[in-house]
């Protein structure tokens, strides 16, 4: 009970109608509508049917069936886009109910299909479903190449592309062999899409540590992760703060993300996992501390630059009040 409240309390205060207003429903609204859309395919199209083909009567229901289909049905959806969807298989839910409407109409195409072209319902039915699977094993066998040029984070796209994500997951406990536990710690981007829980899965030997907003929406070190242990909880505060550890000479990110939020130009280098991914290798010789704030990392140091010597063309502005 108290976990399932905590859980509540950490999602919706970010999504629900009661927090983020109807800008929040609109947000969940696109991203339930979509999955419907990936879902249902050209089966869309069928639901309209009756509409614009004449003589074409609509599949009967009684209103138990509708009962039915709306207690099954509306629930989830109300609370898929009044409260919260982490992710549009949620929508699994609720398909199934749409798809048994949908059959009733895949049926009355076919029985207009067979008369216009004198065939025998059953193959004319057959012949719409064939249509249909077919449209959904296109859109399976097209939807990595589009995700990866739709979107620009390979991490959000590797959701959609499972062969490149295996791969990527394949390419890393190799790589992190050149290191020895001692000498690498890893960085990774503690959140749903992120790759802190998959990299406290595969590499045991590591330290890895988790960098994300807290449900306030602070920026820093959330979680650590080492010997299949983690201190992992909903309830986890950002810590602005993180020592180096004492042996340690490099820190490898696994996400762009986090990537992208290192300040100084600290020594990198990029390895190319996949077709698609990238591990970044930062040189943390000269670093004691690293420091989180307002989204940004910062490496210190006796022989890094401090915060006044950032090129204003990167530092976040920001940051010239009270720091």
């Amino acid at each position: 009970m108290t976990n399932g409240l905590s859980l509540l309390g950490f999602v919706g205060s970010k999504t629900s109608v009661f927090s983020g207003g109807l800008a929040a429903v609109q947000g969940k609204l696109v991203q339930v509508v979509g999955g419907l859309l990936v879902g249902l395919n050209l089966g869309l199209l069928l639901f309209g049917f009756p509409f614009w083909r004449r003589g074409v009567r609509p599949p009967a229901l009684s209103r138990r069936h509708w009962a039915v289909l709306g207690l099954w049905a509306g629930p989830a959806l109300a609370v898929f886009v009044f409260g919260h969807i982490g992710q549009v298989g949620y929508l699994l839910l609720v398909l199934p109910a749409l798809c048994l409407l949908l059959a009733r109409y895949v049926e009355t195409a076919g029985e207009h299909l067979a008369r216009s072209f004198r065939l025998t319902p059953g193959l004319a039915t057959a012949l719409v479903a064939g249509v249909l699977a077919a449209a959904h094993i296109l859109t399976v066998a097209l939807a990595p190449r589009t995700a990866h040029a739709l979107l620009n984070d390979p991490v959000a796209a590797s959701m959609v592309d499972l062969r490149d994500n295996d791969r990527f997951w394949q390419a890393v406990p190799p790589f992190l062999a050149q290191y020895t536990p001692q000498e690498a710690i890893v960085l990774a981007e503690a959140s749903p899409w992120g790759s802190f829980r998959h990299a406290g899965y595969y590499l045991t030997d590591y330290r890895v540590y988790g960098l994300g907003n807290d449900r306030y929406g602070h920026f820093g070190w959330l979680y650590e992760s080492f010997g299949g242990q983690t201190d992992y909880s909903l309830e986890g505060r950002a810590r602005r703060q993180m020592l180096r550890p004492t042996a340690a000479r490099y820190a490898i990110i696994l996400d762009p993300k986090i990537a992208r939020t290192l300040v100084q130009d600290a020594p990198t280098a990029e390895v190319l996992a996949t077709d698609y991914r990238t591990i970044w290798v930062i040189d943390l010789q000269g670093v004691e501390t690293l420091t989180f704030e307002y989204g940004h990392v910062f490496l210190h140091g006796p022989t890094l630059p401090g915060r006044a010597d950032i090129p204003r063309a990167i530092r976040d502005l920001r940051l010239d009040a009270g720091f």
